[in-house]
């Protein structure tokens, strides 16, 4: 085991994507062909920015209640548009009451990492994405050969999933999409002898299940890394922790993976996803990740 101490910064570099300022609790985003105003708590700073080039956004997002809220247009704009990661179409979409619209840029470091990964796999890479939301990983991972299975609660989710598949012509490639509890379903894929080349994790700091479970990452964390560890390939499995909690630190995350693979031979990271800023030198730390690589073998080498 490698555990590699220094903290990564993922850095996003995604041309459909700009963060033009950020500060005092909001952030200014270029997102395809519009300006986006939105709350982001992490950026407590002074904008660099005047209030009146704030003003030009096209869409702005006003909060009325725990982060729930109303999006105000300056001018006409489509619902939904097409975003393109390395030639895939994905769509963004406003969505109702809240400031999200389906797509977090800051994963753009990870999409290339996980197709980097998949490529020097070979073929045959099965990936299981849990908390996969509207699912441009497992859009990425199928689009270079990757057997995808794609969890989350929300049916909206999956549904929004399904229209991005469809809309980058990727009907053909394997992804089955899941409404699922991310728990439950990992110990009956456990139960079941599956063995996955890479997970992806993406758990919120609270939420439901859609039954209703509730899901706190404090208690529920750890439990699911154990059912996903028996799942990983023990060989060259791939594992990506990414967390949201701003009361942790990428430590919290590398820790975790420490204790949860140190037995294993492989190399684990730990950092975070950052968006950089267009108008100053300033960064806009997201969230915290940790990153497990197990040793890959050549395609001759494995059976």
């Amino acid at each position: 085991m490698v555990y590699q101490n220094e903290i990564e910064r993922y850095i996003c570099d995604w041309k459909a994507y700009t963060l033009l300022d950020s500060g005092s609790g909001e952030r200014l985003e270029r997102i395809g062909p519009f300006v986006l105003r939105r709350q982001d708590p992490r950026a407590w700073w002074k904008p660099d920015l005047s209030e009146s080039e704030w003003r030009k956004a096209d869409a702005t997002f006003v909060e009325q209640r725990e982060e729930r809220g109303k999006w105000h247009f300056r001018r006409p704009i489509p619902e939904v548009w097409p975003l393109s990661f390395a030639g895939v179409s994905v769509e963004a979409r406003f969505t109702d009451m809240s400031k999200h619209i389906g797509v977090f840029p800051e994963h753009a470091p990870h999409w290339a990492l996980l197709a980097e990964r998949i490529r020097a796999f070979g073929k045959g890479f099965r990936l299981l994405n849990l908390f996969g939301y509207t699912g441009v990983a497992s859009l990425v991972a199928a689009s270079v050969g990757a057997t995808v299975t794609h969890v989350d609660a929300s049916p909206k989710a999956i549904e929004w999933g399904k229209s991005s598949q469809k809309r980058a012509g990727l009907e053909e490639k394997p992804i089955r999409w899941l409404v699922d509890d991310a728990y439950k379903f990992a110990l009956r894929e456990g139960r079941r002898g599956r063995i996955y080349d890479g997970i992806l994790l993406d758990p919120p700091k609270y939420g439901r299940g859609p039954k209703g479970e509730v899901w706190k990452v404090e208690q529920g964390l750890p439990p699911l890394l154990e059912a996903c560890k028996a799942l990983l390939n023990p060989e060259n499995g791939f594992l990506l922790l990414t967390m949201y909690s701003t009361d942790d630190t990428a430590a919290t995350a590398g820790n975790l993976l420490y204790d949860l693979l140190k037995e294993r031979s492989g190399k684990l990271r730990m950092g975070e996803l950052v968006l950089p800023h267009a108008s100053s030198p300033k960064q806009l730390s997201v969230s915290i990740c940790g990153i497990w690589e197990g040793s890959i073998k050549k395609i001759d080498e494995r059976t």
